[in-house]
């Protein structure tokens, strides 16, 4: 499970309201098209241009306007923010920052700039500093409830999940029909073992937004972290009928049918999920414990060898092979592929997971 992304975006409707672009309309003596004004064209009928090129889609028009503003009038703080919003659409995240930073730097009390840098150093992944921009934006709008949702994806970005649920309260609290806060509040809960709480703000989430595939998909997770494995597969078949491309839904459901030895439809969801993700060494390693209980061993081990090329630091894999062979009195072999997932689990610091595979390996030796 992973937190969803930002709230807000880079949309320019926060840093030039529709009615101020309304009102400049109004006071405009001629109406004429853009493309016919003279070469005494006014900073601020480039910077409109700009705004309306980037409401269209038009990200590089936007840009290029936003340039002739800031050309005319080199102090237009809003038209480097704006600019910067182009940029980042344009997915020039890193030149999307100078403009914010020469934005804040004529107008420190910028709130949309804070706002806008801090999007796009969490595009950046850097969080730290994201969360530095966001603090400055709730000091200066403290009753903003999407600055505090947007704080609390960034900490739990940084596993710092009491943090984040502290300011997904606050953008509640402020916003009561935000859904997405509660979902991501469910997430946190979720990570932290809170699964009964994190069920309960995926279920707020869902009234709210009733086609939200993924909170029926991170309930499911929760559901089955319960044991709770025929209602984890409800929620697997929700989010799978709202969003049908969606490959983790269909390996979790295989998950929760294994476990209940429902191991053909497991399979079934295993297949759906290699077809949509061939490259998942999971689904492979998943499908391979299935056939192996429907002692279809052969092409268990054709299911793990192919985990193993996809993934070859997966101890589980090679513990999973190694079992196989086992059976098909393969022992040398098995030996080898479990002396081999000790290395692994041992590299990847999974002392456990090492402890059950010696413990295999002695028995087997």
């Amino acid at each position: 499970v992973s937190f969803m992304t930002v709230e807000g975006g880079q949309n320019l409707n926060f840093a030039i309201p529709s009615n101020y672009i309304k009102t400049l309309l109004a006071l405009s003596d001629t109406v004429r098209p853009l493309s016919r004004v003279s070469s005494t064209v006014s900073a601020e009928t480039y910077f409109r241009r700009g705004y309306m090129k980037y409401e269209s889609g038009d990200y590089q028009g936007a840009l290029t306007a936003f340039d002739s503003a800031i050309r005319l009038k080199p102090d237009y703080a809003e038209a480097y923010n704006d600019r910067g919003a182009a940029k980042t659409a344009l997915g020039q995240p890193n030149a999307a920052i100078l403009d914010y930073n020469t934005a804040l730097r004529l107008n420190p009390n910028d709130v949309k700039a804070y706002y806008n840098r801090g999007l796009t150093k969490y595009i950046l992944g850097q969080y730290n500093t994201a969360i530095s921009d966001f603090d400055t934006v709730i000091r200066l709008k403290p009753d903003d409830p999407i600055a505090y949702y947007n704080r609390g994806l960034m900490k739990g970005k940084l596993g710092q999940y009491f943090a984040a649920i502290s300011d997904f309260d606050s953008a509640i609290r402020l916003k009561p029909d935000l859904a997405k806060a509660y979902s991501n509040r469910g997430i946190a809960k979720d990570t932290l073992g809170q699964h009964d709480a994190a069920i309960s703000d995926y279920d707020a989430a869902i009234r709210l937004k009733p086609n939200d595939a993924t909170a029926y998909y991170n309930r499911g997770i929760a559901k089955a972290s319960l044991g709770q494995h025929d209602a984890a597969i409800s929620d697997y078949d929700a989010a799978i009928r709202l969003k049908p491309g969606n490959a983790n839904a269909y390996i979790n459901r295989g998950i929760a049918k294994d476990t209940l030895g429902q191991h053909d439809a497991a399979i079934s969801d295993y297949n759906t999920t290699i077809r949509l993700k061939p490259n998942d060494a999971d689904a492979y390693v998943n499908r391979g414990i299935a056939k192996r209980e429907l002692r279809q061993h052969k092409s268990a081990i054709g299911d793990f060898d192919t985990a193993i090329r996809l993934k070859p630091d997966d101890a589980i894999a090679y513990y999973n092979r190694g079992s196989t062979k086992v059976l098909l009195n393969r022992t040398s072999e098995a030996k080898r592929d479990l002396r081999t997932a000790v290395q692994l689990a041992e590299k990847a610091g999974d002392m456990s997971l090492k402890a059950a595979i010696e413990e295999a390996l002695r028995i087997l030796e």
